[in-house]
């Protein structure tokens, strides 16, 4: 028996024998619902309205008339990165159709969750436009390993169709929007990762989803248009740029077509953050490259309150006056968070002390009652920065190098655009010395791809970029998994926590981590320290103007990272009892002088600022002279500009602690 299915906002029905499962009725109805874990009951996204009852459409069963409504976030609204690096080439596209008057290029960044394409002139190689859409692959999972698992199960056709009829309708879209026409495009250049382009390409993905994932095909490969289901001008040429290794495909090679890594000559590492992730370590004189499979986790899948980064998704999340602050897309109510605000939101969680380095959290976060992060959210981003940061370390064993020696970090993709490197950096995903080295590049395979559609020579190009990458197989890798073991814990969240306790031990009333992103060295500040109220300016080592100008000491600040923020916090009298604002004010320096000598050893770049001024002498040594001890001469805050009560605000301290009280305030920036 049959029975029809209503969805009422996509205005169409479908007729579905008994039985069918109401995800795949959707699927046939020609709809493309969320279905990360590939409809095995286990993500919770595929939610629908059924008859007046939320359920499940992946465990929902059609046995009667149904009337249906989607609850997905809008997809129009979804921020997909369409720009790149940008990197100026010659069109010189070689010999193309002779019977276009105007011929037209198109490049496409075939994405797991979007898709991207570029329409490009054939003579003049000026951009024409650019579109974007979601991979409708995504209804058969989120991932490619669970893509590929239904392919096996029940037959590629259904994922290879869709895929082709998705970038067909893409270009048609591209061409009308720029007022050309579709049957003028003569070349279309794609890159996109290995399952993505065996998919296409109809070719068996069995091969690459088991031990030891080998590709059915790694050169550069091109088709007729039309025998891909492309229907552009009749002599149009499909060309897939070369896949290096494993899950390391054409879109790796397009980000390093873009970034030129046959020409770098400083140490690049380059991570295009996505569903999988996708990273190159070297130079000119040789690079690696490997996949490590992050999961959906920063695109929102597998997150309780997850969600893409489309309206109603909190995007960035910071710690201030004492709580979570954060920001929705649109500005309206949150709906859930994507993966850039997860990364944040995990970051503050670890400064407060609501999340331990093991990943343990005391309770459920609330952003609102609808939205919040628990215990199994975290261990997701666990998993997913894990991940990343084994591929990393490994990559380096590789080239036999060390992190820190890494000049330069390129983050391509759309959530490495939108993410936070501090956060990044604070959780464990990219080692934390890199993080000023670190520059957003935007659709990096999109730009090689374009750059392959312009330039013959280009595209040849990357066949030998490929062809000369060294391809690393984590998952083959004796060592993974011990580095990704180690690699779960929140490492920089454990030193917090023992500095931290340390400097309680030591006698100071708080203690807190302090992010260097909040540090602000303001003029006002040091014009206070000129106006000499303290009688101290020109006549210490450690004060203005001999501690250096703003700028200098702005240069100073910017080598770190975090640190520690300190306090004391003594009773007095009243606002005019100096002499017990001095008692205490002793106190908190003789903390700080023991917490110095404690962390030297471990931190001997460190960067102390105290609070007045220094006294590591008795009586400071006059104009024109040396200081005595330069290595133990320690700056004020308002030394070097910064407002203390606006530090400790951003930093999660109170400054006031109410009448018959003061408090002294000191950090130790830490590289």
């Amino acid at each position: 028996m049959k029975y029809k299915v209503h969805f009422i906002k996509e205005n169409c029905s479908y007729e579905a024998e008994e039985g069918m499962r109401l995800l795949d009725a959707a699927i046939a109805a020609g709809i493309t619902p969320d279905a990360p874990c590939g409809g095995m009951g286990k993500c919770g996204k595929c939610r629908m309205i059924v008859n007046g009852r939320e359920v499940l459409a992946c465990q929902t069963t059609v046995k009667e008339e149904l009337y249906v409504s989607i609850c997905t976030e809008e997809k129009e609204n979804i921020k997909i990165l369409r720009t790149g690096l940008g990197r100026a080439v010659p069109c010189v596209p070689g010999v193309l159709p002779g019977d276009v008057a105007e011929p037209l290029l198109a490049a496409v960044d075939l994405g797991s969750t979007s898709v991207v394409g570029y329409l490009l002139d054939g003579k003049s190689g000026e951009l024409l436009g650019v579109q974007s859409m979601l991979n409708p692959q995504s209804q058969f999972g989120a991932d490619v390993v669970v893509r590929s698992s239904y392919a096996m199960e029940h037959g590629a056709d259904k994922l290879s169709h869709c895929i082709r009829e998705a970038v067909d309708s893409l270009l048609g879209r591209l061409a009308e929007s720029c007022g050309h026409r579709k049957e003028d495009i003569v070349r279309v250049v794609m890159a996109g990762n290995s399952c993505m382009h065996h998919l296409f390409l109809e070719i068996p993905v069995d091969t690459l989803v088991m031990a030891p994932y080998v590709l059915k095909v790694k050169e550069a490969v091109s088709r007729p248009a039309s025998d891909c289901g492309i229907r552009i001008h009749p002599q149009g040429t499909v060309y897939w740029l070369p896949n290096i290794g494993g899950f390391v495909g054409a879109d790796t090679t397009a980000c390093i077509l873009a970034a030129e890594f046959d020409e770098r000559e400083e140490l690049t590492l380059m991570i295009d953050i996505g569903t999988n992730g996708e990273m190159v370590l070297g130079n000119r004189d040789g690079y690696s490259a490997c996949s490590t499979a992050a999961g959906p986790a920063f695109e929102g899948a597998k997150i309780t309150c997850g969600m893409r980064g489309s309206t109603g998704a909190i995007d960035h999340v910071q710690w201030t006056d004492g709580k979570l602050a954060y920001h929705v897309i649109g500005e309206g109510e949150p709906l859930g968070i994507c993966g850039s605000g997860l990364l944040d939101a995990v970051a503050c969680l670890l400064r407060t002390g609501q999340i331990e380095e093991s990943g343990r959290m005391e309770e459920t976060c609330y952003f609102t009652p609808e939205v919040y992060l628990n215990q199994k959210d975290i261990r997701e981003l666990q998993l997913a920065k894990a991940a990343i940061a084994a591929g990393i370390q490994l990559l380096c064993r590789q080239r036999g190098v060390r992190p820190e020696e890494i000049r330069k970090v390129l983050l391509a993709g759309a959530f490495g655009n939108y993410l936070d490197p501090k956060s990044a950096c604070r959780i464990g995903m990219i080692p934390a010395v890199l993080q000023d080295r670190i520059v957003p590049v935007g659709n990096l395979a999109g730009q090689g791809a374009q750059i392959a559609a312009l330039c013959a020579e280009e595209y040849e190009r990357s066949r030998r970029l490929a062809s000369r990458a060294e391809f690393l197989e984590l998952a083959l890798n004796p060592g993974f998994q011990d580095v990704f073991v180690d690699e779960l814990e929140f490492e920089e969240a454990q030193q917090q926590e023992i500095l931290r306790q340390k400097a309680l031990k030591l006698g100071f009333s708080y203690a807190a981590y302090l992010d260097c992103g909040t540090l602000s060295l303001l003029q006002e500040v040091r014009d206070m320290c000129k106006a000499n109220t303290c009688g101290m300016y020109g006549k210490n080592k450690a004060c203005p103007p001999e501690c250096g100008t703003l700028e200098e000491c702005r240069q100073r600040v910017k080598q770190y990272h975090w640190g520690i923020l300190l306090q004391t916090v003594g009773e007095i009298e009243d606002s005019f009892d100096f002499e017990g604002m001095v008692e205490v004010e002793a106190e908190h320096k003789k903390h700080f002088a023991a917490l110095i000598k404690e962390l030297h050893d471990s931190y001997p770049d460190m960067l102390p600022l105290g609070c007045g001024c220094c006294t590591v002498c008795t009586k400071c040594t006059g104009p024109g002279e040396e200081c005595r001890f330069p290595e133990k001469r320690i700056s004020s805050l308002e030394a070097y500009g910064i407002m203390v009560s606006d530090l400790c605000s951003k930093n999660g301290l109170s400054y006031h602690y109410g009448p018959g009280h003061i408090a002294y305030t000191s950090c130790c920036l830490l590289a």
